[in-house]
């Protein structure tokens, strides 16, 4: 309904015209007039104010639109009778109906679009109207930081005038929260202009002055931004300005920049406006000394590659780590050599560790450096006795399912190198574990090392062609020596990272390449001519593993699949292995993860075999060793293998608690469940987290549940303290309470990740709900083979599931009965959550029907009946290890079904099959295979289509993306999860999920766009550049659940009230553990106590402790660290925002942080402690309990502040004292096992 609005006072705006409507439209007996399903949004409207010809901003005139003619006549009738009308500066606007209809595109608008309160627009608008001023710029620098001077001198490598020959301004754009530089002039048609594009983000320092003419210094955390302009073409993404600029950039990318005639208070002023931190006043010196001359960088190359004939490559690796990360400059670098070679020479297999903890100690910024030499050389004296018993600890890592592996990640314009630190093998790795040193991670990243991003008006496909492409297709030199690409695996794909590696000589087979591995990994002829699938099927050898058990070719056999329609199998993934094999590849993971054998033996492992991959799942029937595959489950043929090993991707020998997350909470609240039941659910999480401030027994449940203070033991160190010594977070008895500074601190960072979790992604546990992975029910196969008959198997019905829960060996088995939601993330199209029937308890043993599934335990059980597979209507799922969620809780039961989705298979990416042949040299003609007849193909001829596609999913890697389009239009539409945009997204989302196998890409420019330029308010991010100007109030139930803990946040903050460490022998835990110790002790003959030792060992932790906080930072800058209570928490505190990328820095973190401590426990006690006499025991406890006197008494006396990796060092410490205790209970006074 459109009304025509008069009178209206010249001086008022649009935006207090429409916040006087508002003020009346929302009023609640207006929503009542509302059609059902939209009571709960305020009601949209839309005002328009016709232009003047004059100097008002308008005529007096205007019209209002309302979407529903009910709303807009009830208006008119109290405007009418006087009892509610609008008035603006005091003037009454009249209102009169017309007869005008708006366009239905308006009106469609209107109904789907959240209101936005004006108040909000406003205020954007006006910043964005005082930011159009920009400055005139005279010259630009780039440069990097001068070290070690008394002020800061800003080193210039790169300078430029721009006043006589072309010219240059600065602006601060408040929409894209960046500040631009553009280079020349749009005025000329053939002239490029460069824009050097820094956001809010990247900025870490400002700095405004005179020197005597204005100038702006920034200091950048990563290099900026650079996109190229000309008319009439595309903006694109280059990586430098000229030539000088791309040989300086990948080590200079700090920017200052001299204005023209500027006031810098002006500056100062539009820094204000938008809400950028304040520049400094500080004087910042510019000169010049082109460290990073083509010269320079010449001689420092070739310097490498000779310094790798004297010393080991991991070694040169942290001399180039040193220059390119910025620890030292060229002139340092030359300053350094003379000692640095004397390292190699005199001690080659610790000159690694020295420099990797070297470039370590200087970003510390400790020391004011005035002689290179001298402090480098006192530096080693210091550390070269840890560094050595170092090198026994890593070498012992890489026997137990680890590798020692240095990482690179190419950025537009820099090589960031990291490492070596220990990651989890695979089957190529461990073949060649003996040259781990010849294989790179190498990852693909964008300057702030997030994934690739860019708007719709900017071409990024050139400079990834030129930058990525030119480096697979290349290779590249590092530490002097050259690598290639090899392959990759479907994780690491997913994080744009591959394997690279560099020939080497092995002593029996002689030169190793890329090329041999990967000829030697399967027969992929099947998949020659679709590049993706070929890549994806050489990815399953680099797949992260455990070796477990080898069997040979007797075995194990084939066994059919189950399922009418080839697309949508029941057994889609998944195999059988009998008990006996099952028993002996947890024997094997059980002696390489001690933790296991506190845990259910899996019914079911996620395997790599061969060609194979997938889940096998215990059948009982089998007998002996024996194993049953599919060929669904063979992704390639292995020919001519007598004997493999049994590779285990995943254990499954725990269910995993179920947890919301946005895309499931707003699907289901598109189904029908009710905001108040998420809040409910966020209310009891927050609970949970009060509740668990001075409660040892909740505050287990909630560091386990959440997977937290895992590393160094901390977890498994509260619940034995508290179960077997009743010690406690309790602060009424002081006895007994383990709370002291730090303490508080990992109880506050725990509290912390687990609020910021529930905040910004919504990750609510949820009870009665499991994340199971998916297996089928094999008593159909049996009928099928004609084993059994149907009547004397117990089978699943179509629609039925079976379940068995089990969190430990001695804890009961819950089976689940009843209906359940069941769905697999990620959740987009309604018909991805289902309802089925969980059956509860299998039929008794004594029953005459066969059960297959009767003993599984931890695992969802699907029917094999029906046309199509219940895991397939769940996301696409399949039964190769995904994961699915089930959960009986009543408040979130959907009361609407969907249909699930049905797409159509996506065409994968094809080649013509000659490209691959071989051509005789002689006659041209391809070469034909003699014994099958067909063309020889070259398998090599497809690693540039490989390098293809890895280019372009870079660039089209749109998953995320889709997904967070997805929940913003669901949002803003009244249609939610219906709406049009949301279905065809869901339809994309398929398409994008599978692109890594068949290299299709999503069209990116053909996306649903957001229906209005702003966000709701839940998706206020966890970086802090966010405005409150860009958001409206969601009202859906992530709206309601943002704004919860929004308000909730500070019963979840905890304010610690102990700040003194007490000496050891004060302490609560000498005093529990003391008297039963001095017990053990009695009759020991106690040795001096080796305080050199375990000084030795503690700064062989620090040293390490120190590498990882440095490593794994979120923060892109050489002062980046993490801090200890980070470590022993497991989480990263920065804000990061893409989650996908810290998600996988925690991970590295934690593994690295684990093996630390394997690492550490093998130096302090090298013996196994079942293996000890009673007499070793004794030894081994008096030293240890006495190592941690020591350490805790260090800490009483050097203070918080100053003690670096003490109180996780104690940690680690008092694990193995309580591990001994525990020993002790297997022995009889007179040194026989109980």
């Amino acid at each position: 309904m459109e009304i025509e609005l008069g009178e209206i006072d010249f001086s008022a705006n649009h935006y207090e015209v429409a916040l006087e409507f508002a003020r009346i439209l929302h009023q609640i007996d207006y929503r009542s007039e509302l059609a059902e399903g939209e009571e709960y949004r305020p009601l949209n409207f839309h005002v328009n104010l016709e232009k003047s010809n004059g100097g008002w901003m308008h005529c007096g005139r205007g019209s209002l639109i309302i979407p529903y003619v009910n709303v807009g006549r009830k208006l008119l009738d109290l405007a009418a009778n006087d009892r509610e009308f609008p008035v603006v500066n005091g003037r009454r606007i009249r209102m009169r109906y017309t007869n005008k209809t708006p366009k239905k595109s308006l009106i469609e608008t209107l109904r789907k679009l959240p209101f936005l309160d004006p108040r909000i627009a406003l205020e954007r608008q006006t910043r964005i109207d005082h930011l159009e001023e920009s400055l005139r710029v005279e010259t630009v620098q780039i440069g990097h930081w001068l070290l070690h001077r008394d002020s800061k001198v800003f080193g210039v490598e790169w300078e430029k005038e721009y006043m006589t020959k072309s010219c240059a301004v600065i602006k601060i754009e408040y929409k894209k929260k960046d500040i631009r530089l553009t280079l020349g002039d749009f005025d000329f048609d053939d002239e490029e202009v460069y824009t050097l594009i820094i956001k809010f983000a990247n900025i870490r320092d400002i700095w405004a002055n005179y020197d005597p003419k204005p100038y702006i210094c920034f200091d950048l955390l990563s290099p900026v931004i650079i996109e190229s302009d000309r008319a009439g073409r595309k903006k694109r993404r280059i990586r430098a300005l000229d030539a000088k600029h791309e040989r300086i950039c990948a080590y200079a990318y700090q920017i200052r920049v001299v204005l023209f005639k500027t006031n810098i208070s002006d500056f100062y002023n539009l820094c204000k406006t938008a809400e950028i931190n304040t520049p400094k006043r500080e004087l910042v010196l510019a000169e010049s000394h082109e460290l990073y001359s083509a010269k320079n960088l010449h001689t420092i190359q070739k310097s490498l590659k000779w310094m790798l004939q004297i010393a080991p490559w991991n070694a040169v690796f942290q001399l180039e780590y040193l220059l390119r990360d910025g620890f030292v400059t060229p002139m340092d670098f030359y300053k350094l050599w003379s000692p640095i070679v004397d390292l190699t020479q005199n001690y080659p297999h610790e000159a690694h560790l020295i420099l990797r903890d070297y470039a370590r100690h200087i970003s510390l910024g400790i020391d004011r450096i005035e002689d290179f030499p001298t402090h480098f050389n006192e530096f080693v004296e210091i550390h070269m006795e840890v560094s050595g018993s170092m090198i026994n600890i890593l070498n012992e890592q890489k026997q137990q399912g680890y590798i020692s592996c240095h990482h690179v990640t190419f950025t537009p314009t820099r090589m960031l190198l990291e490492g070596p630190y220990f990651i989890r093998s695979n089957r190529v790795l461990r073949l060649y574990h003996m040259f781990s040193d010849n294989f790179l991670r190498v990852d693909f990243r964008d300057e702030d090392r997030l994934q690739y991003r860019w708007s719709r008006d900017v071409d990024g496909s050139a400079l990834l062609q030129e930058r990525v492409g030119g480096i697979l297709r290349d290779g590249f030199d590092l530490a002097g020596k050259h690598f290639e690409f090899l392959a990759y695996s479907s994780s690491a794909l997913r994080e744009h990272a591959v394997w690279f590696m560099t020939p080497f000589e092995h002593p029996t087979r002689g030169l190793i390449d890329a090329n041999i591995i990967r000829s030697e990994l399967g027969d992929f002829s099947g998949d020659f001519t679709y590049p993706a699938r070929f890549a994806a099927r050489l990815a399953q050898a680099f797949t992260a593993t455990d070796p477990s058990v080898e069997i040979d070719k007797s075995q194990w056999k084939f066994i059919p699949d189950i399922g009418v329609n080839p697309n949508y199998l029941h057994t889609d993934g998944v195999g059988t292995l009998s008990r006996e094999l099952a028993k002996k590849i947890w024997d094997v993971l059980c002696n390489v993860y001690s933790g296991y054998a506190r845990k259910v033996m899996p019914s079911a492992y996620q395997i790599r075999f061969l060609g194979f991959k997938g889940v096998v799942v215990i059948d009982d029937s089998l007998k002996g060793i024996k194993m049953c595959l599919r060929h669904s489950m063979q992704k390639f043929k292995v020919d001519n293998v007598e004997k493999a090993s049994i590779e285990i991707a995943k254990a499954f020998h725990s269910p995993s608690q179920m947890y919301l997350n946005r895309p499931l909470v707003m699907i289901m609240e598109g189904l029908g469940v009710s905001k108040r039941s998420f809040i409910e659910l966020a209310k009891e999480a927050v609970m949970d987290i009060t509740l668990a401030r001075n409660d040892m027994n909740r505050f287990l449940a909630l560091i386990r549940r959440h997977s937290l203070c895992g590393p160094f033991g901390f977890s498994n160190l509260l619940y034995k303290l508290y179960k077997n010594y009743g010690l406690n977070l309790d602060t009424k008895n002081p006895d007994t309470c383990l709370r002291t500074a730090f303490v508080d601190t990992l109880i506050n960072s725990s509290f912390s990740s687990i609020f910021r979790d529930i905040k910004y992604r919504c990750r609510i546990p949820v009870p009665k709900g499991w994340q199971l992975v998916g297996v089928a029910d094999e008593g159909q196969a049996y009928i099928n083979r004609k084993k059994y008959k149907e009547e004397d198997v117990f089978t699943l019905q179509e629609g039925e599931i079976y379940v068995c829960i089990q969190e430990t060996p001695d804890s009961e088995r819950v089976y689940l009965k009843g209906n359940c939601n069941i769905s697999r993330s990620p959740v987009i199209y309604p018909g991805d959550v289902q309802v089925v029937h969980a059956i509860g308890k299998p039929p008794p043993r004594k029953s005459k029907k066969k059960c297959f599934f009767r003993d599984l335990v931890n695992v969802v059980v699907f029917s094999c009946k029906g046309e199509r597979s219940l895991a397939s209507k769940l996301s696409g799922g399949d039964l190769d290890g995904d994961m699915y969620e089930i959960t009986q809780h009543e408040h979130l039961r959907i009361r609407t079904l969907s249909a699930a989705a049905d797409f159509l298979p996506v065409k994968k990416w094809e080649i013509d099959r000659n490209y691959l042949c071989n051509f005789d040299p002689e006659t041209g003609e391809v070469e034909i295979d003699k014994e099958t007849g067909e063309p020889k193909v070259d398998q090599e001829k497809l690693i540039p289509y490989v390098h293809k596609f890895i280019v372009e999913y870079i660039n089209s890697d749109l998953l995320g993306l889709l997904s967070s389009k997805h929940l913003v239009l669901a949002d803003q539409s009244s249609l939610g999860i219906y709406d049009p945009g949301c279905l065809r997204l869901a339809m994309l989302c398929n398409q994008a999920v599978d692109y890594p196998k068949n290299g299709n890409a999503v069209d990116s420019s053909d996306l649903p766009r957001r229906l209005i330029p702003y966000k709701p308010d839940w998706k206020k991010g966890e970086d802090d550049n966010d405005r409150p100007s860009d958001f409206y109030r969601s009202e859906r139930a992530l709206g309601e659940l943002y704004r919860y803990t929004e308000n909730t946040a500070e019963a979840t903050e905890f304010t610690s009230h102990y700040r003194e460490n007490p000496k050891a022998k004060n302490h609560p835990i000498y005093k529990a553990l003391n008297p039963r110790i001095e017990i053990e002790l009695i009759d020991a003959d106690r040795e001096e106590f080796q305080v050199e030792k375990i000084t030795k060992i503690f700064r062989q932790f620090e040293s390490e402790l120190h590498c990882i906080c440095t490593t794994h930072t979120l923060i892109d800058h050489a002062s980046a660290r993490l801090k200890e209570e980070e470590v022993v928490v497991g989480s990263i505190s920065t804000f990061c925002s893409q989650q996908r990328w810290r998600n996988e820095r925690i991970y590295r973190m934690k593994t690295h942080s684990s093996n630390l401590e394997r690492q550490i426990r093998k130096e302090l006690v090298p013996k196994n402690l079942f293996k000890m006499s009673r007499l070793e025991l004794q030894q081994t406890l008096d030293f240890i309990w006495s190592s941690w006197n020591w350490i805790v008494d260090k800490l009483a006396i050097t203070g918080e502040n100053k003690a670096f990796g003490y109180n996780s060092f104690s940690f680690v410490l008092l694990n193995v004292v309580l591990e001994c205790l525990e020993h002790f209970d297997m022995w009889d006074r007179d040194g026989t096992v109980v």
